[in-house]
């Protein structure tokens, strides 16, 4: 099958990174996504993102792989080295391994069992800066090293072991049924602000991280961009 891409959007590093981290389904679901390498097949065996695959090239048209029906995908994404001919993975290969180096690979072929094992990281919400994510994830040594994690804020009533300071950890204890979460709100959005015009690396987190977090993580940016409760 011979297609000529014509990308309808452009999208960054940390979407892509997004994508790949959203409930870590991405990974290992075949028909949710497919990521393309068009880099000469050298480049590729020295290093791709995780689970892309090679397309040969014919003249100027690109070959799908064999077995591969893209008409059932809903994210194909497509990249080179520094997209300056094909315009879809802002900055290619070279933006997004320089800023996820954790998640390129010289692996060419996975099992769909190792595919779900692939560890997952906390959602970029502002790049390099702020982090959203769950229990798991915030005492994970390897999110930790690899995101450069620094601040910490616990939105949940247990302690554990964290890489920051203790005046980098924001622990506010509370629960799902916590009736007076919004309280604390203004005093997470202070602590915030004080280490990102440090320039630390923050990561807020709950349980499943899509709850106590959120709620805090959309406080923060109403804050921010000065939008009303109302």
């Amino acid at each position: 099958m011979v297609v000529n891409p014509k990308p309808t959007r452009m999208i960054d590093c940390n979407e892509l990174y997004n994508k790949f981290n959203y409930f870590c389904k991405y990974f290992y679901c075949p028909n949710e996504i497919l990521i393309i390498d068009c880099r000469s097949f050298s480049e590729y065996e020295e290093g791709h993102i995780i689970n892309s695959i090679h397309m040969k090239s014919n003249d100027d048209e690109l070959l799908i792989p064999y077995g591969k029906r893209i008409e059932i995908i809903p994210n194909i994404i497509i990249y080179d080295n520094n997209c300056e001919d094909i315009m879809l993975s802002k900055g290619g290969y070279e933006e997004f391994s320089a800023r996820f180096p954790f998640m390129r690979t010289t692996k060419m072929i996975y099992t769909l069992c190792e595919l779900s094992e692939i560890p997952s990281y906390p959602y970029e919400i502002i790049p390099n800066s702020l982090y959203i994510g769950n229990f798991e994830q915030a005492t994970a040594t390897y999110v930790q090293k690899n995101l450069r994690i620094n601040v910490h804020v616990n939105c949940t009533n247990k302690i554990g072991s964290y890489i920051s300071e203790s005046e980098n950890l924001l622990q506010l204890n509370i629960s799902d049924s916590d009736e007076d979460i919004y309280s604390k709100i203004e005093t997470c959005n202070n602590f915030i602000e004080i280490h990102l015009r440090q320039f630390h690396r923050i990561l807020i987190f709950s349980d499943n991280g899509v709850g106590r977090s959120a709620i805090f993580v959309l406080g923060f940016l109403m804050n921010l961009y000065k939008i009303s409760y109302e």
